[in-house]
């Protein structure tokens, strides 16, 4: 094993995720990460009602779920650029 993969604090991969508008808003109870706190292994944002409470009722169109075939689409063009990328895949 070389040295670089025997330091646990270096990520072997990256899992990379998004959710739709207004779905989870800095203060809600799991916790948010934001440009100044998205770094491997730091904490998240706590949970904060309030915040939460301010952030929701400042949206500025109610919140978007994605349906199946929304998320079917999503998930094909992921494959399609990492393909395209020839990055490894693995779900």
């Amino acid at each position: 094993m070389t040295r670089e993969l025997e330091d646990e604090r270096i990520p072997l991969g990256y899992l990379i995720t998004f959710r739709g508008y207004g779905t989870w808003l800095h203060g809600d109870r799991r916790g948010s990460v934001d440009r100044f706190h998205n770094r491997f292994g730091t904490p998240r944002i706590p949970p904060n009602k309030r915040w939460e409470k301010h952030n929701r009722e400042t949206l500025s169109h109610p919140p978007v779920r994605l349906g199946h075939r929304q998320r079917v689409a999503i998930e094909k063009a992921i494959r399609e650029t990492c393909k395209i990328r020839k990055w490894e895949f693995g779900l």
